[in-house]
């Protein structure tokens, strides 16, 4: 399932006979490098989980401090998987909309507690979401991983990703947060009605 090798194939193939056809015309189109609609998309994603967050927020910097997992999951995420070399293939490609969504789940939660519990210290008010996201994280990491079993190259680096994505959200979430909560300016105040 490489397109390289795909477009490879076919111009072999069509060196032969100029009516040639296969499968691998469709992996040449799937999987080439070449996918001018995939900045569209994500950006489509980003601005809606963005207009998503600010509704349910309606402040700029819990909208930030919702964001910052699945920003700091998403870098940190693909740069192991460039780092270790795993290939990027439309699989990989559609985990990109699970982990932000996840990842923003994650950071909802934490910021919705620390308005919750304002009085609390911000690590505080994060562990007592901790529980749950940690649960749903494995819950979900565990239901992907089972992926991994088929003998498949995109669905292996699919699972990778989201195996790695998912954790680096959840400590992004519970770590980063109120650490981002107690710095930034703005911290503990009253929640706009």
């Amino acid at each position: 399932m490489d397109g390289k090798d795909a477009k490879r194939e076919r111009v072999a193939a069509h060196a032969i006979d100029s009516r040639a056809a296969s499968f691998n015309q469709l992996y040449e189109l799937t999987m080439a490098s070449d996918r001018p609609w995939m900045r569209p998309v994500a950006y489509g994603i980003g601005l809606f989980v963005l207009c998503i967050l600010i509704i349910d927020l309606r402040r700029l910097r819990d909208v930030v401090l919702a964001m910052a997992p699945v920003l700091v999951g998403g870098v940190v995420t693909f740069g192991l998987m460039c780092w270790i070399d795993i290939s990027f293939n439309p699989l990989t490609v559609i985990v990109v909309p699970l982990l932000v969504g996840l990842g923003v789940d994650d950071g909802i939660h934490v910021v919705h507690r620390l308005r919750e519990h304002p009085d609390r210290p911000a690590n505080e008010a994060a562990a007592t979401v901790g529980t749950a996201i940690v649960l749903t994280t494995l819950t979900t990491s565990a239901s992907f991983a089972v992926f991994g079993l088929a003998d498949h190259v995109g669905m292996e680096s699919m699972v990778l990703a989201m195996c790695l994505g998912l954790p680096i959200c959840l400590l992004a979430s519970i770590v980063l947060v109120p650490v981002l909560h107690t710095l930034l300016p703005g911290g503990g105040g009253p929640v706009p009605e």
